[in-house]
C-alpha cells in the first residue's frame, strides 16, 4: 500500500530511567476503522532534551533523518498511552 494512502501517527515513549526515547510509526487506513489493527509499525531511536520543545526537536530531526516530516502540531497523548508521551501525523518525504 502506498504512504499516500496512510494515516501515519508518531508518538515518542520515553522511559522514565534512560536518556533515549522512542518514535513509535503506526499506519493504518485513512478509511480504516480505528479498532482494526495497524498496516504497519515502525520504531525509530530518537536522543531526548531537556525540555519538552527540547524533545520535539530531537523527534522532528529523528523522524527527518528516517524520511518522514511532521504534518500537525504535537499534542500531548499520555493520558491515551499511560505514559508520557506526544502524538502527531506525519508523511513520508
Amino acid at each position: 500500500m502506498d504512504d499516500t494512502a496512510l494515516l501515519i501517527c508518531a508518538t515518542t515513549a520515553q522511559y522514565p530511567y534512560s536518556t533515549g526515547a522512542t518514535i513509535d510509526l503506526t499506519a493504518t487506513g485513512r478509511d480504516c476503522n480505528p479498532d482494526d489493527p495497524p498496516i504497519w509499525e515502525k520504531e525509530v531511536p530518537v536522543a531526548r532534551g531537556g525540555s519538552a520543545a527540547q524533545n520535539q526537536q530531537c523527534a522532528d530531526d529523528a523522524l527527518i533523518s528516517h524520511g518522514y516530516r511532521r504534518t500537525g502540531q504535537w499534542m500531548c497523548s499520555s493520558e491515551l498511552t499511560g505514559y508520557p508521551s506526544w502524538t502527531t501525523e506525519v508523511t513520508a518525504i
